[in-house]
């Protein structure tokens, strides 16, 4: 067993603790093979910690550090993740924070594993029972609405999340970036993203169609 205590500026009040341990529950009964289970939750001494199986291996945003993916395991890593996500929203979840660093690669196969599922969600009922604070996510990887504070944010902003993920496993860094995290957020709600292909040829980029 592993044990991940929560940094002490991230607690806030019981609103927040009782949200943590209900997502944690929820978790548990999920058990989806690609997402990280919470055992348990506890706190002591003003720390809150959970406990959560040992995994051995590397975190995407570890990975990514030595440069970008190719096609075929971005692909990969993109339909596990997705696997996980559709699993987690039909059991009406939302994680709100999709970014390589929650995104861990275990063992040799790389096997991948969605982390911290129960963090991004309890902050952001914090934040909504509060009705003010800061915006919930990371700039680079958030979606429009999120980046604008909307409320009723649903499943729809982590495939957003996950979008901004791939274009970062493709192309070596994020779709949007900026001087602040203001600056980032106003370019995802005004901006459309460099053409992948301009910035990597080796991508073929399928239309997407809809059929009715």
């Amino acid at each position: 067993m592993a044990i991940k205590v929560i940094r002490p500026d991230v607690i806030g009040t019981k609103v927040f603790v009782e949200s943590f341990r209900n997502e944690g529950v929820a978790l548990a009964k999920l058990r989806h093979p690609g997402i990280v289970p919470i055992y348990d939750i506890r706190e002591r001494e003003g720390l809150i910690y959970y406990i959560m199986p040992i995994v051995q291996g590397t975190t995407l945003e570890e990975r990514l550090e030595r440069g970008r993916l190719p096609p075929y395991e971005s692909r990969r890593i993109l339909s596990e993740l997705a696997d996980a996500l559709a699993a987690a929203h039909r059991a009406k979840m939302v994680h709100l924070d999709i970014k390589p660093a929650n995104v861990f690669l275990e063992g040799d196969l790389q096997k991948v594993l969605l982390m911290d599922f129960g963090i991004a969600k309890a902050i952001a009922d914090q934040v909504e029972e509060a009705a003010s604070g800061p915006v919930v996510g990371t700039p680079e990887y958030m979606s429009p609405e999120q980046a604008r504070g909307l409320p009723d944010i649903d499943h729809r902003s982590d495939i957003y999340s996950l979008g901004a993920l791939g274009f970062r496993m493709l192309m070596g860094r994020p779709p949007f970036g900026g001087r602040n995290a203001t600056e980032i957020l106003t370019k995802h709600v005004q901006e459309a993203p460099v053409s992948i292909r301009d910035i990597n040829p080796n991508v073929e980029v399928v239309p997407y169609e809809t059929h009715l």
